[in-house]
C-alpha cells in the first residue's frame, strides 16, 4: 500500500520540480533544485510516531531548492506562489526561518502544493540551512538516533540547536560570540563520541558515480548507501520515467534493508553535481567528517 501510494506522487512531483527549477533558475544563478520520494522506512516511522494517516502526509513527495541568501529564499517563495492557481494549489505555508523548530532547531521555509490531487512539499533553504540539515542527516544515520524528530542525547540536540541559531545570525549579517563558538567546539567533541568511526584504510572502492548533466530535464538516480561502511553500494541511472523509477525504488528497498544499514533513495536532479548540493550527506572526502559542505568550520574550526 505504501509503495503504490508513493508511486502515485511520482508524476506530480516531477512536474512541480521542473516548474520550481524553471521559475527560480531564470532569477537565481546558483540555485540547486532536486526532488525525492520519501523512503519507505521514514514513511512507516512517521506514521507510527505522529499517529497520522498515509493520505494526510504532506512530504511523501519532496522538492528542495538550495539558495544563496535569505533574500533569495523570499524571492523563491514569491515566484512559486505567483500565478500558481492555473497549475497547482498552494495549500500550506510553514516558515521555520526565524525561530526554527523548537525540538531540533531546523530552519527552512516549506510550501505544500497540490497537483493532480497529490501533495508535494517544497523546501526552500539557504546554503547554511542546507549544510545544517545535511550534517544532521549524516549524524542521524551514523549514530542511529532519530535526530530529525528531536530524539537523541541532549548534547547532540543542543549542538545542532545552537549551530542553527548561529547560522541564522550569520545569514543575517550578525556575528557569533566567542563564548558561543567555544561551547560549540566542546559540544562537537561530545557529538563525535556518539558516531562510530569508519575505518578508511583498505576500504573497498565505492560504486562508480556516472557524471551526467541534463540542461532541459530532471533525471532519476537510484542510490544505495551503506552507512556501516560509509560508501555507495549502488548508483543507477533510471532515466526520466519517474513512475517506473518509483517501482524500481520499492524493489531495491526490499533488497537493501534499512535494518541492515542500507539507505535506498530515489533522487531527481538535472546533474550529479546538483545531487552533491541537495544531498551532500552522502559525499565528502572523509566519511568520518560530520560536515561534508564545510560550513561548520566557520563556527568550530
Amino acid at each position: 500500500m505504501v509503495d503504490r501510494w508513493r508511486g502515485l506522487h511520482a508524476d506530480p512531483l516531477l512536474w512541480i520540480a521542473g516548474s520550481v527549477r524553471n521559475r527560480l533558475g531564470h532569477a537565481m544563478r546558483h540555485v540547486a533544485v532536486g526532488q525525492r520520494l520519501k523512503r519507505q522506512p521514514q514513511i512507516i516511522a512517521k506514521l507510527k510516531r505522529d499517529r497520522t494517516r498515509l493520505a494526510q502526509m504532506q512530504d511523501i513527495a519532496g522538492c528542495r531548492a538550495v539558495l544563496e541568501t535569505p533574500a533569495e529564499v523570499v524571492l523563491a517563495a514569491n515566484r512559486i506562489q505567483l500565478r500558481s492557481a492555473r497549475y497547482y494549489e498552494v495549500r500550506g505555508d510553514s516558515d521555520y526561518r526565524k525561530q526554527g523548530r523548537p525540538d531540533t532547531g531546523y530552519r527552512a521555509w516549506h510550501l505544500v502544493v497540490v497537483r493532480e490531487g497529490r501533495q508535494v512539499e517544497i523546501q526552500l533553504r539557504t546554503i547554511r540551512q542546507q549544510a545544517w540539515a545535511e550534517a544532521v542527516e549524516r549524524a542521524a544515520n551514523r549514530s542511529g538516533f532519530d535526530l530529525k524528530a528531536g530524539s537523541g542525547p541532549e548534547e547532540i540536540i543542543d549542538f545542532f540547536r545552537l549551530t542553527s541559531d548561529s547560522f541564522y545570525a550569520m545569514d543575517n549579517g550578525r556575528p557569533v560570540s566567542g563564548a558561543t563558538r567555544k561551547k560549540l567546539r566542546f559540544l562537537r567533541g561530545r557529538v563525535e563520541e556518539y558516531l562510530p568511526p569508519v575505518d578508511t584504510v583498505d576500504r573497498a572502492p565505492p560504486a562508480k558515480i556516472r557524471r551526467q548533466e541534463f540542461s532541459t530535464r530532471l533525471n532519476n538516480w537510484l542510490i544505495v548507501y551503506d552507512w556501516r561502511a560509509a560508501r555507495f553500494a549502488g548508483w543507477s541511472d533510471l532515466g526520466t520515467d519517474t513512475a517506473e523509477a518509483a517501482k524500481q525504488y520499492a524493489s531495491f528497498e526490499r533488497r537493501y534493508r534499512y535494518e541492515d544499514g542500507y539507505e535506498v533513495v530515489l533522487i531527481g536532479a538535472d546533474s550529479t553535481e546538483t545531487i552533491k548540493r541537495t544531498h551532500a550527506h552522502y559525499f565528502g572526502k572523509d566519511p568520518n567528517d560530520l560536515d561534508p559542505l564545510g560550513f561548520f568550520r566557520e563556527l568550530t574550526g
